[in-house]
């Protein structure tokens, strides 16, 4: 018997990045967006991939523990403009996002 992969759909989480001091969330324009519940199997390279379906990213960064290297599930997108920021969210604050088992 072969192995076999299944794609896994996971919801993974999104929220606006709002610096301190900011005044409302719903107003506030940023390029950046923080991204929850990452799956493990998910590399860098993939993180890109998914989300630059939704505009240019010019950043993106998996969060890792300093010590072991292993992904700590949430991450960070930066966009080249805010309107991909508002486009997205207007989908709602969880996506599918593809991982494997």
């Amino acid at each position: 018997m072969g192995l076999f992969f299944f794609p896994l759909f996971l919801k993974v989480e999104i929220k606006r990045t709002i610096p301190r001091g900011a005044g409302g969330s719903k107003d506030f324009k940023t390029k950046k967006i923080f991204v929850g519940g990452i799956p493990t199997t998910v590399n860098e390279d993939e993180f890109r991939d998914f989300f630059s379906q939704f505009g240019e990213v010019k950043e993106h960064q998996i969060m890792r523990d300093h010590a072991t290297s292993r992904s700590r599930g949430f991450g960070f997108i930066t966009f080249e403009t805010e309107q991909a920021v508002d486009d997205l969210l207007v989908k709602g604050n969880k996506l599918e996002m593809a991982g494997s088992q």
